[in-house]
């Protein structure tokens, strides 16, 4: 599998809605690193949705518990995960959409789709729809 782990929930739930966010934190980073929104350069934490009011809800949420929303698509979710550019890192919110914009335009993983071991895995509706 080559894909994010969203894209095979998303694949599988094709009618869900879905926000990811704060797994790029470690548990210690939520205590360390929040601060109020008076705070200039907060830690910056990306929020993708492929729903533009869930993603606004989620993201209201990651203000208020102190960190910086980036809002993006859920096509970059991959990229939020482990070995992805922006896991367990410290970036304020200019520096992580950077991040993510570059190596969004280089991986070309939402291209790919999912390996046939896992599509064959997936519900058929699921296999329709892509």
């Amino acid at each position: 599998w080559t894909g994010s782990t969203t894209a095979l929930i998303a694949a599988r739930n094709p009618k869900m809605r879905i926000v990811k966010t704060l797994n790029h934190l470690g548990y210690n980073d939520y205590a360390a690193d929040a601060r109020s929104r008076e705070v200039a350069n907060r830690r910056a934490v990306a929020v993708a949705a492929d729903d533009r009011g869930a993603g606004e809800l989620v993201a209201q949420l990651v203000d208020d518990i102190g960190f910086d929303p980036v809002p993006v698509g859920l096509d970059k979710a991959k990229l939020l995960e482990p070995d992805g550019p922006v896991f367990g890192r410290w970036l304020d919110a200019a520096s992580m959409r950077q991040l993510l914009l570059v190596s969004a335009a280089g991986s070309g993983s939402e291209k790919r789709g999912p390996s046939p071991m896992v599509r064959a895995a997936m519900p058929a509706s699921a296999r329709r729809s892509m």
